[in-house]
């Protein structure tokens, strides 16, 4: 019996440092493995900001082209109204001597 103590005794104390000594290692190793991890993810944000970056960027540029196409056609369109304005001014002041001529024409055949 004292035999079988001797071999149990050692093993089972041997098992409890081994466990001791391999949990303190696992639990090294899964917090490596989680700073790994958490690292991966900041470098897949920092990736995605930068995208995301470039792209408000190229939209901003794309922003000053449009606006500055607008006042370009806002310009046209004023230059447009006011050529129409002076169009119908001459248009009603030709429509007046048209019927100033017309009358004129109409007497003379009478």
């Amino acid at each position: 019996m004292e035999q079988v103590l001797f071999i149990i005794i050692p093993a089972i104390v041997t098992n409890i440092i081994t466990w001791l000594l391999s949990r303190r290692k696992y639990r090294a190793q899964s917090q490596a493995l989680e700073l790994d991890n958490v690292q991966n993810a900041l470098d897949i944000y920092r990736d995605m900001i930068l995208d995301l970056k470039k792209e408000l960027e190229n939209l901003r540029e794309k922003i000053i082209v449009v606006v500055n196409e607008n006042e370009m056609l806002g310009k046209q369109m004023e230059e447009l109204r006011k050529e129409l304005i002076c169009t119908r001014a001459e248009n009603k002041r030709l429509m007046v001597e048209l019927k100033k001529n017309n009358i004129r024409i109409t007497e003379n055949e009478t």
